[in-house]
């Protein structure tokens, strides 16, 4: 009788199937990596910073504040997307923000997958995936805040579900399936403004191509109802709020030199390679402790300090392979990914030539107050979108392995480049986050009622101003802070207030290790404040008094200038790739090579 080997085939089996998943994980690492990059960033943009004391005031009425923001800037919209950002910022002041966020950027990136997959198959719509998250560039000049998400995403989510459930619909006809997905879009069109025609033309192309007469017909006449009447209801604003102080968001601008200089100016900031080419302006503070960069980040920025690096390399290496692995597989199909370039089209010109119309921007753009805005998301996705299919179109085309290399690397380029600008903006970000780590240090160290001049606390990092204008009743931010989410009442100087006698004043300084310094000097002099005792530059095992917080007094007859000197952290941060992808991510940031 003849032995069996059964182990061995169900060893070949299993390997078969591990090689033909092998471009879904690498969407999975790439998809994790860009969440890792986000983790813990909070107090990125000004709308963030803006909505956490109105969220948490617990004299505050929300419908109150919803309905005077709808009027503000004569959005209907408003009404309950409103609600849903304060809800989200509120999340973000508990324990559990980073999970929920997490799971929704995941929960997409996963839903995307599934609706591409339905339309280009898994191969592309996993390489897709890959590019577009190894590609996203995590711009300090405008990164969406917190509260975003939960309602940013909910409309590109509520977007493909429309179109998975569309494509379902076109395989097996169901009421269910064109239920929810018309519902879906009826909703996801709402806000902001260009979602109304990134999110229907997809539609519209879809149901022309894939089917014909009187079934194309009544499906057109099933969405175009459901939007027009959307449509009608997104719109009423105008007509039933008088304008507000901040209606010339949603007021056009039709006059053409304008227009295509602040489309122009913001499509090119968007797009990571031509913003470099450019020069991408960084705003931060010059602070002791802040991370050392260029005013200025360009090509050449990045290109000091990657290939002092050689882990880039290794991750080049890694993402070439990826997509090697990927167009590979590409079939010769030419028709889908037809589609997912007309598809990203839309997403790369569309939004933010929608958002060039308005008068308010045209105004910040080309006064130099913004160098991007929520749209740049939308358009970074568009780029990607168009690169990959491109290449995969190229690459099913003219099945050559050259032509696959050569493909490969330039996809892997820009993930790297990528990598290297969210590393750098991502210090940035972290290092700013420490501010408010540092003013409840301050709170804690100053009696109740203080008042207090703080200069640094006041100081702009890209688009994280802090809010100079809050709703009627508000006194200016920090003191609406002590009060609301210290639960201290405290005097805080507005900006530009010079100090008087009897004043405490406060300076504070970011720290690589996440935990910042704060420099105070009141009635009992000069003193350095932290969450832990740490050895300082030049005056090692410094004798901390821990009782409470930790406290430095410095000698008697020090000036605050003097104080100034010592709030240099000791240790620069890590300067190599893996060190600085594994930091600790409550405010630890490295440095460059």
């Amino acid at each position: 009788m003849t032995p069996m080997h059964p182990q061995p085939v169900r060893t070949g089996v299993f390997a078969a199937a591990l090689r033909d998943k092998l471009p879904l994980l690498f969407a999975a690492v790439n998809l994790a990596l860009l969440a890792w990059m986000l983790a813990g960033l909070r107090h990125t943009n000004h709308d963030d910073i803006y909505f956490e004391i109105v969220a948490n005031d617990p004299q505050l009425s929300w419908p109150d504040f919803t309905l005077w923001a709808a009027m503000l800037q004569q959005r209907t919209t408003h009404l309950f997307n409103i609600p849903i950002s304060m809800m989200g910022v509120k999340i973000g002041s508990s324990w559990y923000s980073e999970w929920v966020y997490q799971a929704q950027l995941l929960g997409t990136g996963i839903l995307a997958f599934l609706t591409l997959r339905r339309l280009v198959g898994e191969t592309v719509a996993a390489g897709w995936l890959s590019f577009t998250c190894g590609t996203f560039a995590i711009h300090a000049y405008f990164t969406a805040p917190p509260g975003y998400p939960v309602i940013g995403l909910a409309s590109p989510g509520l977007f493909l579900i429309s179109i998975y459930f569309l494509l379902r619909h076109f395989d097996h006809p169901t009421r269910t399936s064109l239920a929810v997905s018309v519902l879906s879009s009826m909703v996801a069109v709402a806000w902001p403004e260009y979602d109304f025609i990134i999110f229907t033309i997809p539609i519209i192309g879809l149901v022309a191509w894939k089917t014909s007469g009187a079934r194309r017909r009544r499906l057109l006449a099933v969405y175009v109802t459901a939007w027009l009447v959307a449509a009608a209801f997104y719109a009423s604003g105008k007509l039933f709020f008088p304008p507000g102080a901040d209606a010339g968001r949603v007021t056009p601008s039709f006059h053409l030199l304008p227009w295509g200089q602040t489309f122009l100016a913001l499509w090119l900031k968007a797009i990571l390679p031509f913003g470099l080419a450019d020069g991408i302006i960084l705003p931060q503070q010059l602070i002791p402790g802040a991370p050392a960069l260029p005013a200025v980040v360009s090509f050449g920025t990045l290109g000091r300090s990657m290939m002092s690096d050689p882990s880039f390399v290794a991750a080049f290496l890694a993402w070439a392979s990826g997509f090697w692995m990927v167009l590979r597989r590409v079939s010769a199909h030419r028709e889908p990914l037809w589609a997912l370039i007309v598809m990203g089209m839309v997403f790369l010109v569309i939004p933010l030539a929608v958002v060039s119309l308005s008068a308010a921007y045209q105004w910040m753009v080309l006064a130099g107050y913004i160098q991007g805005h929520l749209s740049s998301a939308a358009a970074q996705v568009g780029f990607a979108t168009v690169v990959f299919a491109g290449c995969a179109m190229a690459a099913g085309r003219w099945r050559s392995n050259l032509l696959r290399a050569a493909l490969s690397a330039l996809l892997a380029a820009v993930c790297v480049l990528s990598l290297g600008y969210n590393l750098l903006m991502r210090d940035v970000m972290a290092a700013n986050q420490q501010r408010w780590q540092a003013f409840h240090l301050l709170a804690q160290a100053v009696p109740s009622g203080a008042r207090i001049s703080a200069p640094t606390f006041w100081g702009r990092n890209g688009v994280s101003s802090i809010p100079t204008n809050l709703p009627p009743g508000m006194s200016n931010y920090w003191t609406e802070w002590s009060r609301i989410m210290e639960g201290r009442p405290l005097n805080v100087r507005p900006a530009g207030e010079a100090p008087e006698s009897g004043d405490v004043i406060a300076a504070y300084a970011p720290s690589p290790s996440g935990s910042p310094l704060v420099l105070l000097k009141d009635a009992q002099g000069l003193a350095l404040l932290s969450r832990a005792p740490r050895d300082l530059r030049g005056w090692p095992h410094p004798d901390w008094d821990c009782t409470s917080i930790c406290r430095l007094r410095l000698p008697e007859g020090s000036s605050f200038e003097d104080g100034e000197k010592w709030l240099w952290p000791a240790y620069g941060g890590p300067r190599r790739l893996w060190g600085r992808l594994t930091l600790d991510r409550s405010g630890a940031f490295g440095r460059m090579p």
